[in-house]
């Protein structure tokens, strides 16, 4: 029994072994696994996931476990749709019998998640392994470095100038870099290689998008969509909603900037009703504590209280950044202030961080929806987080809380809720507010019971967002896109689809969280 058993354990090794050589032959890097079919499923994995068919790639790595249920590289790759069970398939394939080329791959994936320095972990195997191009394009893809990114992906096409997929990654590379010449050089050598590629078009539009030219978008992701990818039919919709609802134009944007102007010479001017007539009827104030002053009434009120108090001597508001589309806009900038008090004659300076919703009104007029500002002492953070990446896990995951056919529960409305601040506000397309969690809570458990057939606001590049002050200190953000929502009322199968601009403040409350503050979109 005992030498039966040294002798199959003998000729497994030697098996493992012939394979490995094979592997290093062909310059892959080998694969630890015990079944020699289950290897040459992951190999077909890894190029289905290059050509972004992600249901072959996960068929492929369902088959490889089957074939070796302890098979670390197999659950690194396994259920990639879904974030939080991929890092823990990541971590399930780390305390699985691998490699040492393996360890450095899986180490450096779960790093970049946490966008951590990934140079000691993936660059030996790039000059251990030049010919494996999909280990290449793994690492490429994964890659924290945006220059050493492009570096792999001009590496890659030197050797192989046939390999398509790395034209993909180069053109989100250089796109990523506003290299706008060498990305389109990319796609368009992408899609020249591989024109049955549903994915090679669907780049192609991405990048369409990216530049504003929405009409070739729109044909690229309906090619997409032709050759058999269902997703690009959702992102050739918003195309074609952009192309309804414009961006800011020119105009537009001097409007508002001459808006804000007009409003800081009324207060210097101690005219109440100025400042006013700038307002929307249902506008609303944030305080820096993110107290909520609701109406026009009651905006009056304040402004008039302020001016009794004492008189500004300067008002110095710079308006630096402007985005919309549609009739709505959101806005961001600093204003400096000297306040003289009547009281006692001091002056008092001041400097505010100040976020605008606007609203286009029907008599084409742009008035402040909603104002949050604040004091610049408060927006410090003694720490540096990735805000960028924090406020993508926000916005994807307002996008996906639910699945597509799911009926809407309880329990996404708790999922949803997560997300917003207990301050929060969302803005209806007639301008109504629903000011609170407990209103917020009612207003989205009438929607109990409703038949969800998608929620994909397409999160980038269609949307967008901005963080107000520096990387490092900002305490909230500005975001912006077109909306995707489609459902199937009560019992019926028909799925009505809602294509609609939108814009959200965020912010970075006290627990470090980021969450929802403000919420606005625009139905016609």
């Amino acid at each position: 029994m005992i030498m039966k058993s040294v002798r199959v354990i003998l000729l497994a090794g030697m098996a493992s072994i012939s394979f490995a050589i094979l592997a290093q032959n062909k310059g892959e890097m080998p694969f630890t696994s015990s079944s020699a079919e289950a290897k040459k499923l992951m190999r077909s994995a890894w190029a289905a996931y290059a050509d972004a068919k992600f249901d072959e790639g996960g068929k492929y790595v369902s088959q490889a476990l089957e074939k070796d249920p302890q098979f670390g590289m197999a659950y690194a790759f396994n259920h990639l749709e879904n974030t939080q069970e991929h890092e823990e398939n990541l971590k399930k394939a780390a305390a699985c019998q691998l490699s040492s080329d393996e360890k450095l791959l899986i180490e450096g994936l779960l790093r970049s998640r946490s966008n951590q320095s990934v140079e000691e972990y993936f660059d030996p195997l790039v000059t251990k392994y030049p010919k494996d191009y999909y280990l290449n394009l793994l690492v490429m893809l994964n890659h924290t470095n945006p220059k050493r990114r492009t570096e792999i992906g001009e590496m890659i096409i030197k050797r192989n100038s046939k390999f398509a997929p790395a034209y993909n990654l180069l053109g989100y590379a250089y796109m990523a870099q506003e290299d706008f010449q060498s990305a389109e050089r990319n796609f368009t050598k992408y899609v020249a290689l591989r024109p049955e590629l549903a994915n090679a078009h669907d780049s192609k539009g991405d990048y369409f998008m990216r530049v504003g030219k929405v009409e070739e978008a729109v044909a690229a992701y309906q090619r997409a969509a032709q050759l058999g990818m269902p997703s690009a039919k959702g992102r050739a919709d918003v195309a074609k909603a952009k192309l309804k609802y414009q961006r800011l134009s020119d105009k537009d944007m001097q409007d508002i900037r001459t808006l804000v102007s007009n409003v800081s010479s009324a207060y210097l001017k101690r005219d109440a009703d100025g400042v006013m007539q700038h307002y929307a009827g249902q506008a609303l104030e944030f305080f820096p504590s993110q107290m909520i002053n609701a109406g026009h009434a009651n905006i009056r009120t304040r402004i008039g209280q302020v001016l009794q108090a004492g008189t500004y001597t300067t008002m110095d508001r710079k308006i630096e950044f402007i985005e919309g589309l549609g009739p709505i806009a959101i806005a961001w900038g600093t204003t400096k202030t000297a306040f003289k008090s009547n009281a006692n004659g001091e002056t008092y300076e001041n400097q505010q961080e100040d976020m605008f919703v606007f609203r286009k009104q029907h008599d084409g007029q742009w008035k402040i929806l909603t104002h949050h500002w604040v004091m610049t002492n408060q927006t410090a953070n003694s720490e540096t987080p990735d805000n960028n990446s924090a406020i993508r896990k926000v916005i994807d995951k307002w996008n996906y809380f639910i699945k597509p056919g799911e009926i809407l529960s309880q329990k996404h409305v708790d999922t949803l809720a997560a997300i917003y601040s207990q301050h929060a506000v969302e803005i209806t397309p007639d301008q109504r507010s629903f000011i609170g969690m407990a209103n917020l809570r009612l207003r989205w458990g009438g929607f109990v019971g409703i038949k969800w057939a998608q929620f994909t606001q397409v999160p980038f590049p269609v949307n967008s967002f901005a963080t107000v002050g520096p990387d490092a200190s900002a305490r909230k953000a500005i975001v912006w896109g077109i909306g995707d929502h489609s459902n199937s009322w009560n019992a019926s199968d028909e799925v009505a689809q809602y294509l609609f601009p939108y814009v959200m403040i965020l912010t970075n409350e006290k627990d470090g969280q980021w969450r929802v503050l403000v919420y606005h979109f625009y139905l016609e």
